[in-house]
C-alpha cells in the first residue's frame, strides 16, 4: 500500500473544505504516475512525498500519558475516554469545527486503521471515529497515541 501525505493550509466552512478536498481529488486524478513518483504540485496543497510505509509518528505516548500532558476537556455528556470524545456529527462536531478554526492544534482524532485504533493531531476526515479539545495544544501534528 502506498500512502500521500496532502497537507490543507487556511480556515473554511466544512462546505468550503470538502469542495477543496474535491478540487485535489480531481487534480490528483489528472497527475501521471510519474509525477507522483516526483512529487507533483497540486494546487491549493502540497503533496509532501508518496511512501511504501505509513510514516513514523515523531512521537508516541500511552493513553494516560497523553491524557496527562494534553488534558482532553469533558463533553458534558456521556461519552467514551472518560467523557472527551466528541461525536464526528451534529451539535458535538460543530464544537469541534469551531475550535478548529481558532485552536487547531488542541483538536486530535480518533482513528482507525490497519487493525488499531489511535488518536492523532488535528482534525482527520477518513478513519475517524470522534475528536478530542484539549487544554493544551500539540507541539507537532504527528503524535500518535494508543487508543
Amino acid at each position: 500500500m502506498k500512502y500521500i501525505r496532502i497537507s490543507i493550509a487556511g480556515n473554511g466552512t466544512k462546505a468550503e473544505l470538502i469542495e477543496a478536498l474535491a478540487d485535489i481529488g480531481d487534480q490528483l486524478n489528472a497527475l501521471t504516475d510519474e509525477e507522483i513518483e516526483r512529487g507533483g504540485d497540486i494546487e491549493n496543497s502540497m503533496l509532501a512525498g508518496e511512501y511504501d510505509e505509513q510514516p513514523a509518528p515523531d512521537e508516541y505516548l500511552e493513553l494516560d500519558e497523553w491524557m496527562e500532558k494534553y488534558k482532553p476537556i469533558k463533553t458534558g455528556v456521556d461519552s467514551p475516554y472518560e467523557g472527551t470524545m466528541f461525536e464526528t456529527y451534529g451539535e458535538q462536531e460543530q464544537q469541534v469545527l469551531s475550535n478548529v478554526k481558532h485552536s487547531p492544534m488542541k483538536i486530535w482524532t480518533l482513528l482507525e486503521g490497519e487493525g488499531k485504533r489511535y488518536i492523532s493531531a488535528g482534525y482527520h476526515f477518513v478513519n475517524r471515529l470522534g475528536y478530542f479539545i484539549t487544554e493544551v495544544e500539540a507541539e507537532q501534528d504527528n503524535i500518535e497515541i494508543k487508543a
